[in-house]
């Protein structure tokens, strides 16, 4: 506002600008008592306005004084000049809340006498800057309060969201156990007859047993890695050795058994079986439910690697499915699974699910029991790493090691856990990537599958 000054002058006029232009903002006055005003668009104008069309550019109206008050005049033959919306034709009084505009021009100009003496004549035109609105200052006073509110929510939403994760993994976490070799047997199968030559068990020899995860579904499937319940299918022990030099005598079995199986077509076969024990929470613990044979295992061998390790004088074969060589395929035939007389808390995503719920950088699960000697059950969270197809194996990142494999890689879909693949390995090619196999590859969803 101006400041007030004392003055003799008995009134005088104001000019508040209605709408925002580049040269004024909404709300700001001219204060004058001259005996003339000029409107328009030409640069000596009082009042500088943009010109409504396109014809002129000129003074559109005056304001002259006409007695104890004042008159507005046209100036322009192509500029409309109106008050309160009617044209003017010669001059038009103004009174006390005029609104003065132009042609189809936007900006108005509300006139408004004034007898308070705030205004001295001897500044001549007095620019007044617009005074924040009421409406201004409460948007300004409400934003923070909106702004805290809405971050509140965003917090409590996110809280919350946390909450019922953590809600939701934890029932999962009931469901997943650790799976170790009990004992071994290398037996022989003639027709439906299966003998047993020998046996290993890992208890007697105080031996490290070999140990990974399972988890138990809804629909009553106890699920694991292959490799968990016939672990000399994964060694690197086998490839590039003599058998003497092999300490491992699943191993030495499983390449006695796979040699006969490939150089002999009869009905007799080799076959290496393991016995494993379900374990959940801390080692010592009484075993969870039967043990489970390996032979009541389903699971697809129909990419099994068949590697020849042989020389020119001696055959010798050894079954492997992971990847050790340019073939990646048999990576999805580390998974297995079997029937069981309960159900457990992780439903199985189904194969269709896979690419929505599987997109690079998607947040997933996993739960284990990692390393023997450290059995405390374990969840960590990684993402994944590359686009996921169909037929192919599930690439991530999650710094996962020794005996999580078997165990669940696991999604939180709206209220639901699932599980979207069995944790099988990791790449030793570096860059922190592991390999999980789709729960579609499992045989129960699937037509075939070796029992």
């Amino acid at each position: 506002m101006i400041s007030t000054v004392e003055s003799n002058s008995i009134a005088y006029y104001t000019l508040r600008y209605q709408e925002a232009d580049r040269r004024h903002r909404a709300g700001e006055r001219v204060a004058t008592s001259a005996d003339t005003f000029r409107i328009g668009q030409q640069e000596d104008c009082d009042a500088r306005l943009d010109n409504p069309t396109d014809l002129a550019d000129e003074t559109f109206a005056v304001i002259a004084r006409d007695g104890e008050g004042w008159v507005l005049i046209p100036m322009s033959d192509f500029v409309d000049t109106r008050v309160n919306g009617t044209k003017v034709e010669l001059a038009q009084g103004l009174s006390n809340g005029d609104r003065i505009s132009f042609s189809e021009g936007r900006q108005e100009l509300v006139f408004n006498v004034h007898h308070d003496h705030r205004y001295d004549p001897s500044k001549g035109n007095v620019r007044i800057p617009a005074s924040m609105s009421m409406r201004v200052i409460a948007a300004l006073v409400l934003l923070p309060i909106i702004l805290f509110g809405v971050l509140g929510w965003i917090f409590y939403r996110n809280s919350s969201a946390d909450e019922e994760r953590t809600r939701l993994l934890d029932e999962a976490s009931k469901s997943v156990v650790q799976i170790s070799v009990d004992s071994v047997y290398y037996c022989c199968i003639v027709g439906n007859d299966t003998t047993v030559l020998d046996a290993y068990s890992y208890i007697v020899s105080e031996k490290r047993a070999i140990s990974g995860t399972a988890f138990l579904t809804t629909d009553s499937l106890l699920v694991t890695a292959r490799h968990c319940v016939e672990p000399w299918l994964n060694t690197a022990e086998a490839v590039g050795g003599s058998v003497d030099s092999i300490e491992s005598l699943p191993v030495i079995w499983a390449i006695q058994a796979e040699t006969y199986n490939q150089t002999h077509e009869c009905d007799t076969t080799y076959r290496v079986f393991a016995l494993c024990e379900l374990f959940r929470g801390e080692k010592g613990t009484e075993p969870w439910g039967p043990k489970i044979g390996s032979w009541q295992m389903c699971y697809d061998s129909s990419r099994d690697d068949i590697v020849d390790l042989g020389t020119f004088t001696e055959d010798r074969y050894w079954r492997s499915i992971t990847r050790h060589n340019a073939r990646t395929d048999m990576m999805l035939d580390d998974i297995a699974c079997c029937r069981v007389g309960e159900a457990g808390t992780i439903a199985l995503a189904l194969p269709e699910e896979l690419p929505r719920l599987l997109p690079i950088g998607a947040e997933i699960y996993f739960m284990g029991y990692p390393d023997y000697n450290i059995t405390g059950f374990e969840i960590k969270e990684g993402r994944v790493r590359l686009p996921y197809n169909e037929g192919d194996v599930i690439a991530h990142d999650g710094g996962l090691y020794h005996g999580y494999s078997g165990g669940p890689t696991l999604v939180v879909d709206g209220d639901e856990v699932k599980a979207v693949g069995v944790i099988s390995v990791t790449d030793n090619t570096g860059g922190n990537r592991m390999y999980s196999v789709p729960v579609s590859e499992l045989p129960a969803l699937k037509k075939g599958g070796e029992q």
